[in-house]
C-alpha cells in the first residue's frame, strides 16, 4: 500500500492516484464531520476532498516528482 504523501505526487500527474486516498480515508473522515454536522457531513466531506486536492497538489515539491518519461 503506498503512504498517503505517495498517492499525493502521483495524484499531481495522475489524478487517479487520488482515488486510494479517498477510499482509505473518506468514511473517517466522513464520520468526523457527520459527528460534528451531521446534516451537511456530505457537503464539508466534498469540500475536504477538493481543498486537498488543490492545496496537496501545490504544496508537493516538484523535486520529488517524477521526470518525464519515467516510469514513477
Amino acid at each position: 500500500m503506498e503512504a498517503d504523501d505517495e498517492l499525493l505526487v502521483r495524484s499531481r500527474v495522475t489524478p487517479a492516484a487520488f482515488e486510494p486516498l479517498v477510499e482509505r480515508l473518506g468514511p473517517a473522515v466522513h464520520a468526523y464531520l457527520a459527528r460534528r454536522a451531521p446534516y451537511a457531513a456530505d457537503e464539508l466531506l466534498a469540500d475536504v476532498w477538493l481543498a486537498a486536492l488543490r492545496v496537496g497538489a501545490r504544496s508537493i515539491p516538484t523535486a520529488v516528482l517524477p521526470g518525464p518519461g519515467s516510469s514513477g
